[in-house]
Parts: structure tokens; C-alpha cells; sequence
């Protein structure tokens, strides 16, 4: 009887420990896309071209980066989407603005 208890309690604590796991991983990736969020509106902001595309770059994989400049603010959104087969998808988005700049 102790077998199949000690099989059980295994069993449970991989899958408590595989929800962690995919808990962790989304958590980086919202942090991933928040600090992709702040650096692409502040570069827009800015009318920093160049600097807007190599953020754009670093966004992870899958991800899609929108900014856009509407009343006096540059707003970018990121979005991505992950799944664990079955279990998802799970879609995390970061948002962020910055003011725009003196003459943008």
C-alpha cells in the first residue's frame, strides 16, 4: 500500500512542479514584453527610428510589437502567445507609452 501512496505523492508533485515551471516561464515572458513595450515607446517618442527597430528586434520570438502616436503620447503594445500542448494558449500583452518629444 505504501507503493502506490508514494507513486501518487510523485506524480502529484511533478505536476505541481510542471505548473510552476509554465508559471515561471510566463512571468519572464511578461517581463520580456513590458521592458520591449517601454524601450519601443520611448524610442517612438522620440522619432528614434533606428533605435525603434533594433527594439522591435529584441521582442521574443512570435511576439507582435503595434506603436502607435496619438495625442501627444507614442503607446506601444506587445503581445505574444504561448501554449504547453494542450494547455493553452495563453496570451500575455505589455503596454506602455512615453510623451512625445519636442518636435515629433
Amino acid at each position: 500500500m505504501v507503493t502506490l501512496e508514494l507513486a501518487i505523492g510523485i506524480l502529484s508533485a511533478a505536476i505541481v512542479v510542471f505548473f510552476c515551471c509554465a508559471a515561471l516561464a510566463l512571468l519572464i515572458l511578461q517581463d520580456q514584453l513590458e521592458v520591449v513595450a517601454a524601450q519601443s515607446a520611448r524610442h517612438a517618442a522620440r522619432g528614434d527610428l533606428e533605435q525603434l527597430d533594433d527594439a522591435k528586434s529584441k521582442a521574443p520570438r512570435g511576439a507582435r510589437v503595434e506603436v502607435s502616436k496619438v495625442g501627444g503620447w507614442a503607446t506601444s503594445t506587445v503581445t505574444a502567445q504561448r501554449s504547453w500542448g494542450r494547455l493553452g494558449p495563453f496570451t500575455v500583452t505589455a503596454t506602455a507609452a512615453a510623451p512625445l518629444e519636442p518636435g515629433e
